[in-house]
């Protein structure tokens, strides 16, 4: 795992590894793969929850950002 950010409010985490993105919605117990097809999987290296739920990610790829309604699922490169 090469880092991992919490949103406490909303109780997601989400973890960066080489395989891509990843998020869980039950403390770490289950994880999903989110934003493939977007997120460059291998060249992302920091991911971030700003205060009001949206999530940021960047990579050696570009900056990117889901909105905090789509919970991971939906990217644009910001």
């Amino acid at each position: 795992m090469n880092q991992i950010a919490v949103d406490s409010v909303r109780g997601r985490v989400y973890a960066i590894t080489p395989a891509g993105l990843f998020l869980s919605t039950n403390h770490g117990l289950r994880w999903i793969t989110v934003g493939g097809g977007v997120l460059p999987a291998g060249s992302l290296y920091c991911v971030a929850v700003a205060p009001n739920g949206d999530v940021y990610v960047g990579g050696t790829q570009g900056l990117y950002r889901s909105p905090v309604l789509s919970a991971g699922l939906a990217w644009s490169e910001v």
